[in-house]
């Protein structure tokens, strides 16, 4: 009786030995192909995960601003050999509308020895300031919300001089604009 015991137990053991083997080589062959890629937790809250394409190490990627830092750290990104085989379509159809997005100038405005402030609706994801100032005085261009909190200090010169600046706001905006010459502030919105 008791060879018998010690023989189902030795069975058992090594059957379960045997199945763990097989989870290890399917879990090496499962990460082999993971590798590079941002994996879905959607049964564990959603979490994500990177997997990094060289050791195969898991890492959580958290909130937002963990996976952007994550990403900028450990990504390897792509190669100009990989990028060179992306092919253009050559095909002529048109995107759909929602696709074909683009930077569209919605306001100018001109002015010259003066503090001005410009107030506008932001409609698209982002907009732009092209700005050109002529002659030799001071300009400077402040971007405020709508309820006047300050947001960013697009420039702050002395002389001639022209950019163009992105900023990333939405809704009710405007510009303090202070200028000793003449110059032309132009918004293009990315709709």
């Amino acid at each position: 009786m008791k060879k018998i015991l010690i023989g189902i137990i030795c069975f058992t053991v090594g059957f379960g030995m045997a199945l763990s083997l097989n989870q290890v080589l399917a879990d090496d062959s499962f990460v082999e192909a993971m590798k590079g890629k941002i994996l879905l937790q959607v049964e564990r809250n959603g979490e994500g995960w990177y997997v990094h394409p060289e050791t195969g190490e898991r890492y959580f990627m958290g909130r937002p601003l963990d996976a952007f830092n994550l990403m900028r750290n450990l990504a390897v990104g792509i190669s100009n050999s990989d990028l060179d085989q992306i092919t253009i379509s050559s095909d002529s159809t048109p995107l759909p509308p929602e696709v074909e997005k683009s930077w569209v100038s919605t306001r100018t405005f001109t002015g010259s020895s003066n503090k001005n402030t410009e107030i506008f609706n932001i409609l698209g994801e982002s907009f732009k300031v092209d700005w050109q100032h002529t002659g030799d005085g001071h300009f400077s261009i402040v971007v405020k919300s709508g309820d006047g909190d300050y947001l960013e200090l697009l420039t702050n010169d002395i002389g001639t001089g022209s950019e163009i600046t992105n900023v990333y706001e939405r809704g009710e905006v405007y510009l303090e604009i202070s200028a000793t010459d003449v110059y032309e502030i132009s918004i293009l919105e990315y709709l």
